[in-house]
């Protein structure tokens, strides 16, 4: 009796042994006889980590670093990888896109000007005198283009418009010839570029009224269309219906 009692309580002792190893062994999760290995990154996460270490603080534009004598600058809110900019950089791409503020944060730039350090407290009148003779220069310019397109759009090509129009009604040369010298004076020169330029806007507007009312038509034949297909399409539901 003592024998199988003895039996008894080693075989529960076993029993709970090996459950308490199953247990251990299912917390622990599957053994292959070895321990477990976490699952390393994929190639190209572990790439791009390596590059953006190696990289650090680059311009957003060229993407290369900053230097001593041109350093990296954050003009904006941007942050991360397009934080940090070069001045000329930046500058070369505000002429080219004629923007004023960032086109991702849209934070407006503000810049200063910056002197040389042994630049004068006043401008010197030698100096002064050549700026202003250099913006009466560049006003200058601007109101003779400003004149010559102009006297293009209203005097020259009117004026051309209007003696085509005239010379294609002329029989002979010698009849044009007398024709055009005797409007040789200022006011019937004028006169005629009033007149070319009234002719000159008929045509433009005869030109557009012809476009609008093909892509009018246009427009009404693809209507057509699209409706007799509505309807072939709802005979034919109607004769699968029958």
């Amino acid at each position: 009796m003592v024998e199988a009692t003895d039996r008894t309580l080693i075989a529960s002792s076993s029993s709970a042994v090996a459950a308490a190893a199953t247990a251990g062994a299912a917390e622990a999760g599957p053994s292959y006889g070895a321990a477990a290995v976490p699952p390393s990154p994929p190639r190209a996460a572990r790439l791009d980590a390596e590059e953006d270490e190696d990289e650090g603080d680059v311009c957003r534009i060229c993407r290369n670093p900053g230097e001593a004598d041109n350093p990296l600058r954050y003009p904006c809110a941007c942050s991360g990888s397009i934080k940090y900019v070069h001045q000329e950089c930046l500058l070369q791409w505000l002429n080219h896109s004629n923007a004023r503020h960032c086109e991702v944060c849209k934070h407006p730039f503000s810049f200063s000007p910056v002197y040389a350090e042994d630049a004068p407290v006043r401008l010197p009148f030698q100096e002064f005198l050549v700026g202003m003779a250099m913006k009466a220069c560049n006003v200058l310019q601007f109101f003779l283009r400003l004149a010559f397109v102009l006297s293009v759009w209203l005097l020259i090509i009117p004026f051309i418009t209007f003696w085509i129009w005239r010379l294609t009604f002329v029989k002979s040369l010698g009849e044009a010839q007398r024709l055009f010298l005797s409007h040789m004076s200022a006011p019937l020169i004028l006169t005629d570029c009033l007149h070319g330029f009234l002719l000159s806007a008929s045509i433009v507007f005869i030109f557009l009224g012809a476009t609008s009312l093909r892509d009018y038509f246009r427009h009404l034949v693809k209507l057509e269309e699209t409706m007799l297909k509505g309807t072939k399409k709802v005979k034919k539901a109607r004769r699968s219906c029958c």
